[in-house]
């Protein structure tokens, strides 16, 4: 899910709104859709007319609202991982208008999403917490929060919204396919549920609105917001046609200086019982402690979380058992406050489980606990010696002394550009091998390398001392028929070190285009090659003329053979300054 900077909920390619939200999120049987139309957004403001939000229904159409990005306001990767990703964003209610609102509120946006491949359960759901902070020095009350959900469903006869008031869920029912005089197939198919969910916070209202300038209008969103009415589906009321389906949460009194979170959630489902059930994992997943980790060492094992999401989450308990599954006792102190614990006093070389289990203000235990994890305590094992490294036929072989010591049973090969945490794995051996090949390189770009020992109780080693490996070789100016060994050099580019003679993207095709993104998807810079050379140079500045900062930024290479096939190449580089 595209995540904005400015209350908006679709996504924004190239100064165009985009929809959002894409069920499934791999093709399927199921064909994927975006369900988030424009203009889905938020909405803070109260009964009296004054509402912060993304748009504003203008006498041309739609301009932009009241919300304000910060100056870290920028969408930014918090957590990244194989489990769980976590994007902030940040935004204020202090508009560009001149109308200055009665309240003065920043909103922190956390959206978290999980890997469908590592946690299957949660692949469908989207958890947005929006935490507000009232910025002035004097409490302000009557304040509402609110969602405004503009989904993509054809408006035909068979679609329906309705209101669970169990689960707090706007849920609406896409038939499927529209009928054929609307551009559809007309047969109905591949019928789907989505549905916004309030997870957390003092529900006020459920809103079904036509998706038209009305509802841009913000003494019409105060009524809305404000107004507490829940609207359920009546075909005499709702006849077919698009509607915006609205959360409201509130009323809040938020005093000086504090804060106020809400959470909410966008679930998709192949049919109403696959939507409930990931609506309960959703409001399941909010308060459990994520991510455990179990780091071992000598007598000791480091137990590691992510945080609940929710905000009734006052602290947490530790549980060890020496099987799986069960036989579960706290250890360490009677309440954790924060998300670490170290278990010392264990015998090493034996096995131990571990889960986390969250508890409310009240100290009464959440029905749900952390996934289990397990780990050996035990003394790390000295690091390999004398690493080489050697180019032999285009190739980097590695060759090294092995650990001393009992138990080793393979060794782990790390590479990066740097010499400097963090390092990523290229591969291991088993012991007592003690040599690898590295194919994956190309000329005219240092790599380092380094190696750790891992003991049959899983404990690693230091890494060892790196070592740097380098093909040098002149870049061809001779033009490619294929995208195939694009590379970009010097990678990292550092210009008090490398020079100013800019980055080069070397064997391109005679002509081509170059697109450049920043870390946050933006495209900083094209590149029209044409030189009918292989060789491009950026001199690391945007379309503005201005040097862009330090970072990792994405290339990607787009051409034509003479038959029109298109040839395409992407990957990373890193500006260092």
């Amino acid at each position: 899910m595209a995540v904005m900077d400015f209350g908006s909920l679709v996504g924004l390619v190239n100064g165009v709104l985009f929809p959002n939200f894409r069920y499934p999120i791999q093709e399927t049987s199921i064909p994927s859709q975006y369900y988030l139309q424009p203009f889905s957004e938020i909405w803070i403001g109260d009964s009296r007319g004054n509402v912060a939000n993304a748009y504003d229904a203008v006498e041309d159409g739609i301009g932009l609202g009241e919300f304000q990005p910060t100056e870290r306001g920028a969408p930014m990767y918090v957590t990244d991982s194989s489990v769980r990703q976590e994007i902030i964003a940040q935004y204020s209610t202090q508009g560009e208008s001149g109308e200055k609102l009665p309240f003065e509120i920043l909103v922190d946006q956390h959206t978290f999403s999980w890997n469908g491949a590592a946690f299957p359960e949660a692949k469908d759901f989207i958890i947005m917490k929006l935490t507000l902070t009232n910025l002035r020095t004097i409490d302000v009350d009557d304040i509402y929060i609110a969602i405004a959900a503009d989904w993509n469903v054809s408006g035909g006869k068979n679609d329906l919204v309705g209101w669970d008031e169990s689960r707090q869920a706007s849920v609406v029912f896409d038939a499927g396919s529209p009928p054929l005089e609307k551009g559809g197939r007309g047969d109905f198919s591949n019928p789907i549920n989505v549905a916004l969910v309030l997870l957390e916070g003092k529900f006020n209202a459920h809103r079904i609105v036509p998706a038209d300038a009305w509802t841009y209008r913000d003494e019409n969103r105060s009524i809305l917001m404000s107004t507490k009415v829940t609207d359920t589906f009546q075909p005499t009321i709702f006849p077919p046609g698009d509607y915006i389906t609205v959360i409201s949460a509130g009323t809040y009194n938020i005093q000086a200086r504090n804060t106020k979170s809400v959470i909410f959630a966008f679930v998709a489902g192949r049919d109403l019982d696959e939507l409930n059930a990931n609506i309960d994992t959703a409001q399941r997943l909010i308060t459990l402690p994520d991510m455990l980790t179990a780091e071992p060492s000598d007598g000791t094992i480091r137990i590691a979380w992510r945080p609940a999401i929710s905000e009734k989450v006052l602290a947490y308990k530790v549980y060890r058992s020496n099987k799986s599954g069960g036989g579960y006792v706290q250890v360490g102190p009677r309440l954790i406050p924060g998300a670490a614990y170290e278990d010392t006093g264990l015998l090493n070389g034996a096995r131990y489980y571990y889960i986390v289990k969250a508890v409310d203000a009240s100290e009464q235990e959440f029905e749900f606990y952390s996934k289990e994890v397990s780990a050996i305590p035990d003394k790390k094992p000295e690091p390999p010696k004398n690493l080489w490294a050697n180019i032999i036929g285009g190739a980097t072989h590695l060759s090294w002394i092995p650990s001393v010591g009992e138990n080793i049973i393979e060794y782990n090969i790390f590479r990066n550009l740097t010499g400097e945490e963090p390092w990523t794995p290229i591969g291991s051996v088993n012991s007592p091998q003690s040599s690898f090949t590295d194919e994956n390189i190309h000329p005219n770009i240092t790599y380092y390398y380094t190696v750790t020992a891992v003991k049959a109780s899983g404990m690693q080693s230091e890494f060892a001392e790196f070592v740097t490996a380098q093909i040098d070789e002149p870049p061809s100016n001779l033009p490619q028929n294929n995208l195939n060994k694009v590379i970009v050099a010097p990678n990292p580019y550092n210009p008090s070190t490398n020079g100013q003679d800019g980055i080069k993207f070397l064997n391109l095709t005679p002509k081509a285009t170059i697109r450049i993104y920043n870390s946050t998807g933006e495209v900083v810079k094209i590149l029209e090659h044409i030189d009918e050379t292989g060789i491009e140079t950026w001199d690391a500045k945007n379309d503005a003329g201005e040097t862009v900062t330090s970072g990792i930024y994405v290339y990607y290479v787009t051409a034509f053979t003479d038959g029109r096939e298109e040839l395409k190449a992407h990957g990373k580089f890193a500006i260092v300054r």
